[in-house]
């Protein structure tokens, strides 16, 4: 006699999931998912999957809106100040590194003997360097704003690309040619963007899972 596999129950998206433990305090986390996995199985039984699906990635952005304008309206002043703060740490150190790499190679006389490298590093500050800098400053900006570590590295890319876009507004006002200049800095803005998430995405999963095996204990 065969045994008839076991069917797994439907379970809601797990982005949605870790969506929420980014997003909200760790001391809750688990009891908010766990109320809306009760309430996902009932709309599934009672509307079918496709709805509750719906329904919990409302919920779940609900939850984040509210856990996020919660953060905000109990701290503003630290999270305007980690954000201009990291802004202004990816700037400081971009210009910093352009500076030291630009004064190196020129000292080396490297784009006599070796031009194509000579272009490389010369850009390197300004393209993954300047990656690298966002991600070690996601790091650090979401290390000293702790349970607020999404919001303040969030408010830093947005930062990022208004900054980006105004320069693009203003290359196109005094009539100079954006589309290649475009064309080559929108890939390494974004990515900055991204890795400046990427770096407090880091740092809070960290603290989650140093949270919640110290509640365990």
């Amino acid at each position: 006699m065969t045994s008839q596999p076991v069917l797994q129950p439907p379970q809601p998206p797990r982005i949605a999931g870790w969506l929420l433990m980014l997003f909200t305090p760790a001391a809750v986390t688990d009891s908010i998912i766990g109320d809306l996995l009760e309430e996902f199985s009932g709309l599934v039984t009672r509307s079918g999957l496709a709805f509750a699906r719906r329904w919990y990635w409302r919920q779940t952005l609900r939850t984040i809106a509210h856990a996020s304008g919660s953060a905000v309206s109990s701290a503003p002043w630290l999270i305007l100040i980690s954000v201009l703060g990291g802004w202004w740490l990816i700037g400081f150190a971009t210009r910093s590194s352009a500076h030291a790499m630009h004064t190196f190679l020129d000292a080396r006389h490297l784009y006599e003997s070796h031009p194509s490298a000579y272009l490389f590093w010369l850009k390197f500050p300004l393209e993954i360097g300047r990656v690298m800098v966002c991600g070690l400053t996601g790091v650090i900006v979401a290390l000293a704003s702790k349970r607020m570590e999404m919001i303040t590295v969030i408010g830093i890319s947005l930062v990022q690309i208004a900054l980006f876009l105004t320069a693009v507004v203003a290359v196109i006002a005094r009539g100079q040619a954006w589309s290649q200049w475009f064309i080559a800095m929108l890939p390494w803005n974004g990515l900055c963007s991204i890795a400046t998430v990427a770096g407090g995405v880091i740092v809070r999963t960290y603290r989650h899972r140093t949270e919640t095996r110290s509640s365990a204990a």
